[in-house]
């Protein structure tokens, strides 16, 4: 079966969802590595080196959840920009406690960073939004592409960063972060573009995929009798929340 167009307005959206993507990625690949290294020099201790990451995925863990509530509350648009400026907020606190040889400030930075993260990756909910059941593999696909374009650029960002700090004769770590907050700031002028926003858009989806709604409820037609548990055992979901979950720890 041929597929409907993908309507206009959602092309824009989407694209400026992948822009916004792609920029929080260059800068969030930045900051894992750096994470890493900051603690390392501040401590010289490998464990708590490779717990530094460890920080930031516990803010995530912790913020993920109620974050999709506030999305189904707020719109997506608004708790994305929450998002962004929880990020720059904590990127700001990293590099002013490597200014400052601040260990205990900049653990506190990566563990805001963790939530302004688990709130930007709820972005994947935005995407599907705007996209039917049968087309959000094509619409998750978009996103991700923009993640791995974003960190293939980030050991570019943090090149051009190094002879910024050699000319302000500042570290060259805390050059990358504070940066970075511009950086990742700059993401919002993508994400305060999303119009309508996304949540509107599911609300009413069958207005710009007709043909595609109109399908996937004649497929639906005489599966009201499938038995619970085979629903359970055999519900698409459910599996891709465990393989999210076996591949990449998390489930935002």
């Amino acid at each position: 079966m041929k597929k409907s167009p993908i309507p206009p307005i959602i092309k824009r959206n989407t694209i400026r969802l992948v822009v916004s993507q792609a920029i929080y990625s260059c800068v969030n690949q930045a900051a894992f590595v750096l994470a890493t290294l900051v603690v390392f020099t501040l401590t010289q201790s490998a464990a708590l080196g490779g717990l530094a990451t460890g920080a930031i995925w516990g803010g995530r863990v912790l913020v993920v959840y109620q974050t999709g509530k506030l999305m189904d509350r707020m719109g997506r648009r608004s708790v994305l920009l929450i998002g962004i400026a929880t990020g720059c907020i904590a990127l700001t606190i990293m590099g002013w406690a490597v200014v400052m040889t601040r260990l205990e400030l900049f653990w506190l930075g990566l563990l805001v960073f963790g939530f302004g993260s688990g709130i930007i990756q709820q972005s994947r909910i935005a995407v599907m939004d705007m996209y039917p059941v049968e087309r959000r593999g094509e619409g998750m696909g978009y996103l991700m592409t923009a993640n791995i374009v974003g960190s293939f650029l980030s050991p570019v960002f943090t090149e051009a960063m190094i002879p910024v700090a050699d000319f302000l004769a500042v570290d060259v770590y805390a050059v990358i972060l504070l940066v970075g907050t511009m950086l990742l700031g700059s993401a919002s002028i993508f994400i305060l573009r999303l119009k309508p926003d996304t949540k509107e858009i599911a609300m009413n989806l069958s207005s710009y995929y007709p043909d595609s709604v109109a399908n996937a409820s004649a497929e639906n037609v005489g599966t009201e009798n499938v038995s619970p548990l085979r629903s359970i055992l055999f519900f698409p979901l459910l599996a891709a929340f465990i393989a999210s979950a076996l591949a990449w720890g998390d489930r935002a």
